[in-house]
């Protein structure tokens, strides 16, 4: 007897209306290379930024969905995924300032920031599918800030965070538009406290890092190139002493 083989099925008329949200993409950078050389390192690496993103989130304001090597994070306020990018870089550049002496355990994180219509997975009712779990939707982000956020990801400076010009360009009625490709997590923002002393301290660190990655470009599969374009990169973003 042949079983019955059915199509899956979802009703697209049943979607929620999208809303707008920042999207921010934030990973791990070089993974690729990374994980076949040594499944610790990277895992220390990757799981290190997602436990820096879950001490930051602490705000239902933010909504968290983890990748892998990366995680979007997604809140309707600037200035609250702005709070969470704070404390998610400053940790981590502690981390790198901490193991100062272990060049081939440091780690490089950037981000980027979008901004339009998504829809979260948790919000489709069950009238779409009978078969979609809330557990299993809570997973799900869909829109396009998701694409525009990890495409443009690539143009962030080393612990850096660039703006896609979705968010240069628009934003919620009660907010003004990002004005710069680049967002600084190290300066005070109008708060009662900077990170420009840590800034200046993981560039120092980074430079290093970068001139081990130079003598070692062969071993690790890190282009020359490459290295000197992110070290310079560096030096811009980056506060020197």
């Amino acid at each position: 007897m042949v079983q019955e083989i059915t199509p899956p099925e979802f009703n697209s008329r049943e979607m929620p209306n999208p809303s707008e949200k920042y999207v921010c993409w934030m990973d791990i950078m070089g993974t690729g290379s990374i994980m076949p050389r040594s499944l610790e390192t990277s895992s220390i690496f990757i799981f290190k930024l997602h436990v820096a993103a879950l001490e930051a989130s602490e705000s239902e304001e933010i909504h968290l969905y983890p990748m892998m090597d990366g995680v979007y994070a997604v809140s309707n306020s600037k200035q609250t995924l702005l709070t969470f990018l704070e404390k998610v870089f400053s940790a981590m550049a502690v981390d790198i300032k901490e193991n100062i002496n272990e060049e081939h355990y440091k780690y490089v994180v950037k981000a980027s920031i979008a901004f339009g219509p998504v829809v979260h997975g948790e919000d489709i009712p069950s009238e779409a599918s009978n078969v979609l779990e809330p557990n299993y939707n809570g997973s799900i982000l869909l829109g396009m800030p998701m694409v525009q956020a990890y495409q443009s990801e690539q143009e962030a400076p080393p612990f850096g965070v660039y703006i896609h010009e979705s968010a240069r360009a628009f934003a919620p009625d009660s907010e003004a538009p990002f004005n710069h490709y680049w967002w600084e997590w190290f300066h005070p923002h109008g708060k009662d406290y900077d990170f420009h002393e840590l800034a200046e301290n993981l560039c120092q660190n980074l430079k290093s890092y970068y001139d081990w990655c130079e003598k070692n470009h062969n071993k690790i599969g890190y282009q020359i190139k490459k290295i000197k374009s992110h070290r310079d990169l560096c030096e811009e973003y980056l506060p020197e002493p």
